[in-house]
């Protein structure tokens, strides 16, 4: 991966608003770039978000199929589905409560959080800037006034 001034302060940028590592931050942006070479500095900033938030859906998505998984090899016989029903009591479930290092403790964390991310993503939608020009840089007020213009 080569690194420029502009990659690094993308990534510590993307680190800073996703809260994670700035390796991590420098991985997606990588991916992100390798995959459209052409895109702006704040587009890719845009689209790392977007695919660290489509990462997360689908991390999410893979575990609710799991516990269909285990609520399936109640009712069917099938032994892949018992298989899933043993990986998730096992693997996915902490032996005990007091287990804060598993990771069943730290999804429930991060879905617990979830709340004050969403909250803090829609202020920065609705505070975000706008580079849009309205006919040549005509505001759309003074076009509404003068429609003959």
């Amino acid at each position: 991966m080569a690194v420029n001034a502009d990659f690094a302060k993308q990534a510590v940028f993307v680190a800073q608003q996703l809260e994670c590592s700035e390796r991590y931050a420098a991985g997606l942006l990588h991916t992100v770039l390798v995959q459209n070479p052409n895109v702006s500095p704040i587009d890719s900033i845009e689209h790392t978000l977007l695919e660290y938030h489509t990462y997360r859906r689908r991390f999410v998505d893979c575990l609710r199929y799991l516990f269909q998984a285990v609520f399936l090899s109640l009712a069917d016989s099938n032994p892949l589905y018992h298989q899933l029903a043993n990986y998730v009591r096992y693997q996915l479930i902490p032996p005990s409560p007091t287990t804060k290092a598993h990771l069943t403790a730290k999804i429930l964390a991060n879905i617990q959080s979830l709340d004050q991310e969403l909250s803090k993503i829609q202020t920065a939608v609705q505070n975000a800037g706008s580079n849009t020009q309205i006919n040549n840089g005509m505001s759309a007020r003074s076009r509404f006034m003068n429609p003959a213009t």
